[in-house]
């Protein structure tokens, strides 16, 4: 007879359980989430940091040059906008981690909702920005196969 040490005992007809098993995967996916969540934190901190300071040292450079400001605006932009994915992606993580942990703990159903919750915000997260490269990827080799078109055209 398998063990189902379900955490809520009301599950419904689906008939599933949380068993001993799957606790010990939760808490490890939870421990390893943590670390990841932690790292994505730092790196989002470090690349914001090294961002502002290359655009103030590109933007005194660049006027020392006569121009290029808009090019170094342009970089912290997109800095400051993968830093944002960053720090979103790592707080879902932190937020199944410690929910997962709490749910397994306290066998509190509540938690464990919540840290499947933030799961999936996690992958949908990612499977948007999947999305996004792709169409950028396709957009470049559209762009660069006409480039390449008009070049063969233009003889050279």
């Amino acid at each position: 007879m398998e063990n189902t040490d379900v955490l809520d005992s009301n599950l419904g007809d689906s008939n599933l359980g949380i068993t001993p098993e799957i606790k010990m995967y939760l808490n490890e996916a939870a421990k390893w989430a943590n670390f990841v969540a932690i790292v994505g934190f730092v790196l989002a901190g470090l690349y914001g940091i090294i961002a502002l300071i290359g655009m103030f040292t590109g933007m005194s450079a660049a006027s020392q040059m006569g121009g290029g400001g808009g090019i170094m605006i342009g970089y912290l932009v997109f800095i400051l906008i993968y830093c944002g994915i960053l720090i979103m992606m790592s707080l879902y993580l932190y937020r199944f981690a410690s929910n997962s942990k709490m749910a397994m703990a306290n066998n509190n159903q509540m938690n464990l909702t919540a840290s499947m919750q933030n799961l999936k915000r996690y992958f949908k997260l990612i499977g948007i920005l999947i999305i996004v490269m792709l169409v950028f990827v396709i957009l470049g080799l559209i762009f660069g196969l006409s480039m390449m078109g008009s070049i063969m055209n233009s003889g050279f």
